[in-house]
């Protein structure tokens, strides 16, 4: 889950950006690196599966189920 700004439809796709410290890709295959400056991007695609909105907070709580990888 994550929050949006605007209210996202059932059903959609969209693509995320995912960082992730700590890790870098080489040949394909993912590493675990020690030294913190080390930021993968995972770039995914995402369909929408729940949507509800905090009026406290202002923002939709999303939720998103992968289906598939951006190379």
């Amino acid at each position: 889950m994550f929050g949006a700004d605007e209210e996202l439809l059932l059903g959609s796709q969209i693509i995320l950006s995912i960082h992730v410290t700590g890790w870098r890709q080489e040949d394909g295959t993912f590493i675990p690196v020690v030294d913190g400056a080390s930021e993968l991007c995972l770039k995914v695609i995402a369909e929408i599966v729940r949507v509800e909105h905090d009026p406290e907070l202002g923002y939709y709580r999303t939720g998103a189920r992968f289906v598939g990888r951006v190379h």
